[in-house]
């Protein structure tokens, strides 16, 4: 690897960004890439507050005791999860990761929209050539740009109002959820689950049986 002085800005991002996938403090970053005191304020404002990526708007979260965060130190933390930073394919594989893979998910299954999203990621960055072969071969899907939520943070995820969402981030983190659903007598039933997925089914155990996970769901962290 290059030494960090001999980066470039771009080059520079790509491995703070990398760095921080671990919640780490400033002092961290300043020691482990070499940064002097007098060009904080520089990194902290040029590689930690403002990633501008083709397409892209990455933001570096900030954890602090103010957000509810409990901290080990006073000092506070820089956290992303941004992953994989860069992907180049062929025109091939962009079909396959664009037409393909939603030809493999029914739009009624309650991960389709979040499958979209990663699909929508995808062709906002493409030239205009590869646009209009997969505009020319879309087998039905819609496809949008969407430029100005390229990378958004599992936690800001959660928080929108949709299920799939959710789902995929309960199913990666296996964190328990408080579930809510009717039961075979028509009534609200809640309760705390992990989830798992098997043979194409997301489902949770309740008495002793798999219960199959729909999009009428109420799903809380």
């Amino acid at each position: 690897m290059k030494d960090f002085k001999d980066m470039s800005k771009l080059e520079r991002q790509i491995e703070m960004l990398k760095y921080c996938h671990k919640p780490r403090t400033f002092t961290e970053i300043a020691d482990h890439f070499g940064i002097e005191d007098r060009t904080r304020q520089r990194y902290t404002n040029d590689y930690l507050e403002e990633m501008d990526f083709p397409g892209m708007d990455i933001n570096v979260h900030l954890e602090n005791s103010a957000k509810g965060v409990r901290m080990d130190g006073d000092e506070e933390r820089y956290f992303a999860s941004v992953h994989p930073v860069c992907l180049a394919l062929n025109m091939s594989q962009i079909f396959l990761l664009t037409v393909g893979l939603l030809d493999r998910i029914p739009e009624d299954d309650v991960m389709y929209e979040a499958y979209q999203v990663i699909v929508n990621n995808i062709y906002s960055q493409l030239s205009g050539y590869a646009k209009e072969i997969v505009d020319n071969n879309n087998h039905g899907h819609d496809f949008e740009e969407i430029w100005s939520s390229a990378f958004t943070s599992e936690t800001e995820l959660f928080k929108e109002d949709t299920n799939s969402h959710k789902l995929l981030y309960l199913l990666k983190s296996q964190k328990a959820a408080e579930i809510t659903f009717e039961d075979s007598d028509g009534k609200a039933v809640t309760v705390e689950r992990k989830l798992s997925y098997k043979n194409g089914v997301l489902f949770f155990l309740y008495k002793g049986k798999k219960r199959e996970v729909n999009c009428k769901m109420k799903l809380n962290n």
